[in-house]
């Protein structure tokens, strides 16, 4: 199937002459680049991590699927400009917050962030610019994690489990008292 546009234009004599332009390979390119979109948008969606996008004023203007499912906050909350105070409710920890997003240099930093319904999350956000007037915030949800080592912490103070370390180059196993 080959797709074409046309244009007809009467000329001076009332003839009337019709152009037509073969736009087959533009409208192949324009299926594939809708594709490809719609495969990138689908991944930041998917991903399980925090994405949000970022504006020169510090708010978070975007975010993936992700953020507003286990944050709990739809697109009219962030599009009220303030979700990051609502994330962050300590004003020093909310200073500290911006200051790391402002920096933008793609290290990490740990932040307590709350749920809409006021769950505690323990978070590790790294920022970068995109661009003059964008910057990308990327962050992992560790409460688990943070859980799960402190579960095994005091499973190992309780001597309820050993640990060991094994150096595989010395053939060496230590094992905790």
């Amino acid at each position: 199937v080959r797709h074409q546009t046309w244009n007809n234009i009467q000329l001076s004599d009332s003839t009337i002459v019709g152009i037509g332009h073969d736009i087959t390979e533009r409208k192949k390119l324009e299926e594939e680049e809708k594709r490809e979109h719609k495969k990138l948008l689908a991944i930041f969606n998917k991903l399980p991590i925090f994405i949000t996008i970022i504006d020169s004023n510090n708010q978070i203007i975007d975010s993936n699927d992700f953020v507003r499912e286990r944050l709990g906050y739809d697109q009219e909350d962030i599009n009220r400009g303030d979700l990051l105070t609502r994330l962050i409710q300590n004003d020093s920890t909310s200073r500290l917050g911006i200051s790391h997003i402002e920096e933008a240099d793609n290290t990490w930093k740990n932040f307590n962030v709350y749920t809409k319904s006021g769950d505690k999350l323990i978070t590790s956000w790294m920022n970068m610019q995109l661009n003059d007037s964008l910057k990308l915030g990327v962050g992992l949800d560790l409460t688990e994690l943070k859980q799960l080592e402190e579960q095994l912490s005091l499973a190992v103070k309780g001597g309820q489990v050993g640990l060991w370390d094994y150096y595989p180059k010395e053939s060496k196993i230590l094992i905790n008292d």
